[in-house]
């Protein structure tokens, strides 16, 4: 018979292999939840942006979020944010769609890739609608109360020529932007 001492010994690699396959199974669910988490983040934006829904917009805006935007000065903070979002609900109806490419989360970091296409229908009488079609770099980062959150939001469009080529998709499939 084996020494009790030596029987533990033998047995340490298989009780470590064993604590790594619960640790990949850990990592994977935790992957997944975040996964959801920032799906259902992007949701809720886009549900905001479409519906004109200010106070859920503005319930999605992180303290340190910054949106870089096309030509323009970037907006950085929580202020800022908000009131653009002020200036949007109240100049123009949203329609936009987001097409993700590939979302990456590390830790409480993630990032996501993808497409947009959006159209600005102004509220004021004699101005023209704006349509855009691009592509997206969105940063997320896990809030202290675990939402998952935009910190940043960089875009650019393809060009006049894209936004003319591609019809507008008449429901959003998958996320939209």
């Amino acid at each position: 018979m084996m020494p009790r001492r030596t029987l533990v010994i033998a047995l340490l690699p298989f009780i470590a292999i064993l604590a790594g396959c619960q640790q990949e199974k850990d990592e994977a669910s935790s992957q997944r939840a975040a996964l959801a988490a920032i799906a259902e983040t992007n949701a809720k934006t886009l549900q905001a942006l479409n519906t004109n829904d200010l106070e859920l917009m503005n319930s999605l805006v992180a303290d340190n979020h910054i949106m870089m935007i096309p030509n323009r000065p970037e907006l950085s903070g929580r202020a800022a944010i908000i009131a653009s979002n002020r200036n949007l609900v109240e100049s123009w109806t949203n329609v936009e769609i987001w097409k993700p490419a590939e979302t990456v989360v590390s830790g409480d970091w993630a990032y996501q890739r993808g497409a947009f296409d959006i159209t600005l229908t102004p509220k004021k009488e004699g101005v023209r609608a704006i349509r855009s079609v691009g592509k997206y770099i969105h940063i997320y980062q896990r809030q202290p109360d675990g939402r998952w959150l935009m910190i940043r939001d960089i875009f650019n469009d393809n060009g006049a020529a894209a936004a003319q080529a591609t019809a507008p998709s008449p429901e959003p499939q998958g996320e939209a932007k």
